[in-house]
């Protein structure tokens, strides 16, 4: 689902609650809270959200059969993994009618990731949420997951080392990269 597909979508269940009066929220997480919010990637397979209320798993499944979606393309599955010390942050997207859709904020969003530690799955998401976030080294880094997360493991600590080392080898300046090459070659070249 790309971002337009998944705004369309939830706005439709946004109408169809608001029709049988219903009032909720709609709090997104994972890929579909990065492409609303900024537009990060291309598309998600599902749309990972915290969602409570009457007639909510049927206005689901109804816009799933008007849209061609599959059934579970709105889920709680990862709910689950919502910070149990902390409460997640919000940034409010939008309201239609009596429906509010939130989006985890970024710190969150990387605390998140961080737990899972899906190496091919998550390595683009954290990539940009720690440029998003500034965040440049592992202590950092680790700070955010600590907030949320402070009595679990962090299963990216691999993951999150790669990409710090990659992206500080590729993003440093080129004159500091010389300067670097030049002072160990200094006169110990072989005759």
């Amino acid at each position: 689902m790309d971002a337009e597909e998944i705004d369309r979508a939830l706005r439709d269940v946004a109408a169809r609650l608001t029709a049988k009066g219903v009032t909720t929220d709609i709090r997104l997480v994972g890929g579909a809270a990065l492409i609303l919010r900024h537009q990060a990637r291309a598309n998600t397979g599902d749309v990972d959200a915290d969602i409570r209320g009457q007639h909510i798993d049927n206005v689901t499944r109804e816009v799933a059969l008007a849209r061609g979606l599959d059934d579970d393309w709105l889920n709680s599955k990862a709910t689950m993994f919502f910070p149990n010390v902390r409460d997640p942050e919000w940034e409010l997207l939008w309201t239609t009618g009596s429906v509010s859709v939130y989006a985890a904020s970024d710190r969150t969003l990387l605390a998140m990731k961080l737990l899972a530690g899906r190496t091919n799955k998550d390595r683009g998401d954290i990539e940009f949420l720690l440029q998003k976030l500034w965040i440049t080294n592992y202590e950092e880094a680790a700070a955010v997951f600590d907030e949320f997360y402070p009595q679990e493991i962090m299963k990216g600590k691999a993951l999150l080392r790669a990409i710090l080392s990659t992206s500080i080898e590729t993003t440093a300046p080129t004159s500091a990269k010389s300067g670097a090459e030049d002072s160990t070659s200094g006169g110990n070249e072989p005759s």
